[in-house]
């Protein structure tokens, strides 16, 4: 189909750049749903327009004064009537012609090209509106509030819907919406910011939910922003994460290398970092760790005693090698399960006194014995390995008499307390009775 450059002049008309496929379709619609009989016109397949001289899919004539033009010039002149301040009617476009168009012409047919005609006819004629209200909530995306037949607040456009933010009620065409995140999600993306802010002035709401997730899969800029922050999510789901409050805030600033990031890794103690510096807190550590025998480092802050996390430390882990082929060494790991027994809580843990050994043994008991080299000590002489008394050596191996029936005994191995097949009970170290 070819219309006039005249024809394609006004604003309003959003759908005059369609190409003629979408007339030949819609004309036919009309036809098979008898709109133009109903609306005081007749359809004409073929032919040619008579206002702007194209060959048109079919023509739509005045039933009584039987003026005809395709349906984007008929929809252009009521545009150009309606701009012109005609609010009771509009007469036909041929000159002289004195002849009011059919109202149920304006909202039956050409309502459907042009959203300033519908919102013209919407606020005029109440049926009008409901019946167009519910056609095109129906066609809006899924889940997305919207407002009908109204004009955008900030294009001041007419619009056939306007798409809501329901966390804040504001409304807006989709341009407008899309405008504005493609324009936004970039500076978030820079800036950390888990989130756009509503377009309105002073509004303090984000974009989310169903608006939010429509204008991610219309908008490149904001599926790139969607995209990172629940990638950040997902890797930070498993810890007592810190974001930033509202979402569309600049995200949270490291307390260590000073810069922002999406949300701040939480340990128990309540202090927290940003997901690269712990794990470069803990590489710079293992050092230390490994003189003081710890299996794990402590919390980057001054003063702060308390452990790193299993959650954090899993991080540190994850992200660098020196701390992962740390916390792997067997005398680590050793260590590690040692301290994890549950009936001998850290209270009743105490470290093995022998230089470089990694073990420690449990209170509660005459003697402690580490359980990674089997040395004993008297928990009350504070871990100094006691005299080896009575040693002797037969044949190579050294034995000690059992104190009661004077038995050579030799151990290979196990804790200080010995039995004797007399039944007699003593320590090995010290030969003094053991008092079970």
């Amino acid at each position: 189909m070819q219309c006039s450059e005249d024809a394609r002049s006004s604003g309003h008309f959003q759908e005059m750049a369609k190409p003629a496929e979408f007339w030949d379709h819609a004309l036919e619609v009309a036809k098979q749903r008898n709109l133009t009989a109903r609306a005081g016109c007749v359809f004409h397949a073929g032919g040619t327009c008579q206002l702007c001289g194209g060959r048109a899919a079919g023509a739509v004539t005045h039933a009584s004064c039987e003026h005809a033009a395709c349906v984007p010039c008929w929809t252009r002149h009521l545009e150009a009537q309606l701009l012109e301040g005609a609010r009771d009617g509009a007469r036909c476009w041929a000159a002289g012609c004195e002849r009011d168009l059919p109202w149920a012409m304006v909202t039956n047919l050409c309502s459907r090209y042009s959203q300033a005609l519908a919102c013209h006819a919407a606020a005029r004629d109440p049926a009008f509106r409901h019946d167009e209200g519910v056609r095109h909530r129906r066609a809006a995306p899924a889940g997305v509030e919207v407002k009908v037949l109204q004009h955008c607040v900030v294009c001041t456009e007419p619009s056939y819907t306007l798409l809501t933010n329901r966390t804040c009620g504001h409304a807006v065409c989709e341009g407008c919406w899309r405008q504005w995140v493609d324009a936004q999600a970039p500076e978030c993306l820079a800036q950390f910011r888990a989130g756009v802010r509503c377009l309105s002035p002073g509004c303090e709401r984000a974009v989310q939910g169903a608006l939010w997730e429509h204008l991610c899969g219309v908008s490149g800029a904001a599926g790139d922003l969607d995209a990172a922050v629940r990638s950040a999510q997902a890797r930070l789901q498993v810890f007592s994460a810190a974001w930033a409050v509202p979402q569309w805030r600049a995200g949270p600033e490291c307390p260590i290398c000073r810069e922002p990031c999406w949300a701040l890794v939480r340990n128990e103690c309540g202090h927290a970092a940003c997901e690269r510096c712990w794990p470069d807190w803990a590489a710079s550590q293992v050092e230390r760790l490994l003189e003081a025998r710890r299996p794990r480092a402590r919390c980057f802050a001054p003063a702060c005693r308390a452990p790193v996390s299993d959650a954090v430390w899993g991080l540190c882990c994850e992200v660098s090698q020196h701390v992962q082929a740390f916390h792997d060494a067997p005398e680590v790991t050793r260590r590690r399960q040692l301290e994890a027994n549950p009936f001998y809580p850290r209270p009743l843990q105490v470290d093995c006194p022998l230089p470089g050994c990694w073990g420690l043994g449990y209170l509660g008991f005459d003697r402690v014995m580490c359980f990674v080299c089997e040395h004993q000590w008297d928990p009350e002489e504070g871990g100094a390995p006691p005299e080896d008394l009575d040693v002797q050596e037969v044949m190579g191996c050294k034995v000690k008499q059992c104190p009661n029936c004077k038995e050579y005994i030799e151990k290979n191995g196990g804790c200080d307390h010995m039995t004797c097949k007399c039944r007699h009970e003593f320590h090995w170290s010290t030969l003094k009775p053991y008092r079970g």
